[in-house]
């Protein structure tokens, strides 16, 4: 007798390429000791959710990924700019983003396992709104790594109608010696 297991990879539906989907900034993640070509860094991870759905009926959403650096050239630094209209120069809360709409447009890029994925290529002024369900979270807060933090949009939080970044959640794990924090405390 033998049991095959098999491991399948989930393929994600794309996004239309080359015209404006309208996003939210959802959530913001810092995931240290990342291993990058300039050997361990602390990445910054964005995620926009639309008002789009794939074939599970789940809002469909992109991740933007980047070195935890503002500056000048950096691509975090890049994108920020692309979302705010303006420089937000080499310090920056990017909790702040949280809660923003915005165009987007995607581009479909080819993993080198032959999986497909969109990434943004453009940010526009938002055309529209999205819509989240009462209990959404962009990113799970539960089991963290250490040095790990998390931020996301509270689409349940009333008190921020004119300034979205007040409407967010910060989970930061338990750890036994205090590390140095790389977001603000809200």
């Amino acid at each position: 007798m033998s049991f095959v297991i098999e491991t399948k990879k989930k393929i994600y539906k794309l996004f239309p390429t080359q015209e404006p989907i309208t996003a939210m900034v959802t959530g913001v993640k810092l995931q240290p000791n990342c291993e990058t070509l300039y050997g361990k860094k602390t990445k910054v991870f964005i995620k926009i959710t639309s008002n789009l759905k794939d074939d599970d009926g789940d809002s469909m959403s992109s991740l933007f990924s980047a070195t935890a650096s503002m500056g000048e050239k950096a691509n975090l630094r890049r994108f920020c700019k692309q979302i705010l209209g303006y420089d937000p120069g080499d310090v920056y809360n990017v909790t702040k983003l949280l809660g923003l709409t915005r165009d987007f447009i995607f581009e479909t890029n080819k993993a080198s396992d032959g999986r497909q994925f969109s990434n943004i290529s453009g940010v526009l002024k938002a055309s529209g709104t999205v819509t989240l369900a009462k209990d959404f979270r962009a990113f799970n807060t539960e089991n963290l790594s250490e040095g790990e933090q998390v931020a996301n949009y509270d689409p349940n939080d009333s008190t921020a109608a004119a300034a979205p970044a007040r409407k967010r959640q910060v989970a930061v794990p338990v750890v036994e010696e205090p590390t140095e924090s790389l977001v603000e405390q809200i």
